[in-house]
């Protein structure tokens, strides 16, 4: 039975640099079938992009050209591998994310997501958690 986050969470993780051109890293979302890539500088994770980060704050405000630097969220929102599943869903629901990096200290070690609680046989309870707090309308 699953327990930590170690246990389910994705190792092989695309990530990219600061300096990225966008049309790259969408290109590489597609490709992936992902909607978040980590953003790295050397092996420590700074940040995420995602492709609403691509849409809102740039395209909508009309760049026409821009790198991963002028649209990424620097707040990160991630766990340790030794976190629990269920402590990993509660955050998931509480921030209403989907996707969590999974670092040791800064370095990126993984990335897990309510898909990865969802196909865990175990983890049914935790998915439905997670699920139930982001769908819910935010408050911020």
């Amino acid at each position: 039975m699953a327990n930590k986050i170690r246990e389910i969470m994705t190792t092989d993780v695309k990530t990219v640099g600061l300096k990225e051109d966008i049309r790259t890293v969408a290109a590489l979302m597609r490709d992936s079938d992902v909607g978040v890539i980590p953003v790295v500088e050397g092996d420590r994770c700074v940040g995420l992009v995602t492709d609403r980060d691509i849409v809102i704050r740039g395209i909508a405000e009309n760049k026409q050209s821009f790198t991963v630097e002028d649209v990424y969220s620097k707040r990160i929102i991630g766990v340790k591998p030794e976190t629990s599943i269920k402590e990993a869903a509660k955050l998931m629901a509480d921030e209403q994310i989907r996707r969590l990096p999974v670092m040791d200290d800064d370095k990126l070690v993984g990335i897990v997501s309510m898909a990865d609680l969802a196909l865990d046989k175990n983890s049914k309870d935790e998915a439905e958690l997670a699920v139930s707090g982001v769908s819910q309308p935010s408050s911020r």
